[in-house]
């Protein structure tokens, strides 16, 4: 890989593949001097920043596990989440919206026994190691060791509400991240020229996927703090984007924009669609009004994204009307309430194999093993 090449812009700065590698390791040997061990866990509560991938990286040098948070979420929901995960340290930014999250964060760690370090982000507090102090302590140390990491080991344990009770920790590991990044990557024939724009939020198992995605096409990515349209818009025609994924109203807003027109979308090649069921005309529309040869995608959380996607070969109709066919490594069947097979055309429970599927949920072995039988068969 070309070490000088552009990887990810924010908005705010540019980092090539070295200044990406150099920060990682830097802020990595940073953590270790903190304390901070493989297996450890460590949340991350930052908007669509390049330190949020900064620090998913220094993470995986140090064997450390990622615990990103919903940027919105209220103050009993993270502490839910910190407190379950048992989270060492937060790297937090000062504001969202109208909330302090440094106060929040602080008001927490009276509350969060495992919590011992709070980091804030482009922002400085005097009694707290910012990011960049971090950054200068790993620049003086030498990282201690790179540990060992196997594809085994837990990269990361995304909370997913689901639809009932208490959100749940959803383990990923390095192998199944890296495998479904790998396949999804070859079905969009991406390659080093491509670049992908990053809408979707990096706390999500979509952007997280999709970081992924680019790096190990060696692409470079553009990072939107917020949606919004006109931006999206004029991102695709300033920085030649030639992947945008995202969800149906994204790409709705777009169409719609009173200068759709106006702006050069030459560059875009394709896509995906995912989180919603999206009408046959906006399908046909992306493909038509903005020149992008979309594809449409399904997965959880539990399945490092990814389950299906369509094809470039595919007609319009099986774009617009279906998730595609299962991915490399995957294997779907459709189930009745026994978890019986039923006929083609009957309405049932998907069930999956999957690469990409769970260690498990954290700390809860009885969940974990009512989704998923002995045979391996997640029932989502």
């Amino acid at each position: 890989i070309d070490e000088n090449r552009e990887v990810i812009y924010d908005g705010n700065r540019r980092l090539t593949y070295h200044e990406l590698q150099t920060e990682a390791t830097w802020l990595a040997s940073g953590l270790q001097q903190l304390g901070v061990e493989k297996g450890d866990r460590v949340a991350v509560c930052l908007p669509n920043w390049h330190e949020f991938i900064v620090v998913l990286f220094s993470l995986s040098k140090i064997g450390a596990i990622l615990i990103p948070l919903n940027i919105r979420y209220r103050t009993d929901e993270v502490e839910y989440i910190l407190k379950d995960s048992g989270a060492k340290a937060v790297f937090v930014s000062e504001q969202v919206d109208e909330n302090n999250h440094i106060k929040m964060f602080s008001d927490l760690k009276n509350h969060v026994s495992s919590l011992e370090h709070i980091v804030p982000v482009r922002c400085e507090q005097d009694s707290l190691l910012s990011y960049n102090g971090l950054l200068e302590t790993g620049k003086k140390n030498e990282l201690l060791q790179e540990m060992p990491i196997t594809s085994e080991d837990i990269f990361t344990i995304l909370y997913t509400s689901g639809t009932t009770g208490k959100p749940k920790g959803v383990m990923l590991l390095h192998r199944n991240v890296v495998t479904v990044a790998r396949t999804a990557s070859a079905k969009m024939q991406c390659t080093h020229e491509d670049v992908f724009l990053i809408p979707v939020p990096a706390f999500h198992v979509m952007g997280i996927m999709f970081i992924l995605r680019t790096i190990y096409a060696q692409a470079r990515l553009v990072l939107m703090e917020k949606f919004k349209a006109g931006e999206a818009l004029s991102l695709i025609e300033n920085e030649r984007v030639t992947i945008h994924p995202g969800v149906p109203t994204m790409f709705i807003l777009e169409l719609n924009h009173s200068s759709f027109s106006s702006y050069d979308l030459s560059s875009l090649r394709t896509g995906e669609l995912a989180a919603a069921p999206c009408p046959v005309e906006i399908v046909r529309k992306i493909k038509t009004n903005m020149g992008c040869n979309i594809l449409v995608a399904y997965g959880l959380t539990e399945t490092s994204a990814n389950l299906t996607i369509t094809d470039f070969n595919d007609s319009d109709v099986i774009q617009s009307e279906t998730v595609g066919r299962a991915i490399d490594g995957v294997e779907l069947k459709v189930v009745d309430d026994d978890r019986q097979p039923v006929e083609s055309g009957t309405v049932g429970e998907l069930a999956c194999r999957s690469v990409g599927l769970m260690k498990g949920y954290y700390n809860l072995p009885e969940q974990t093993s009512e989704a998923v039988d002995p045979e391996g068969w997640f029932y989502t």
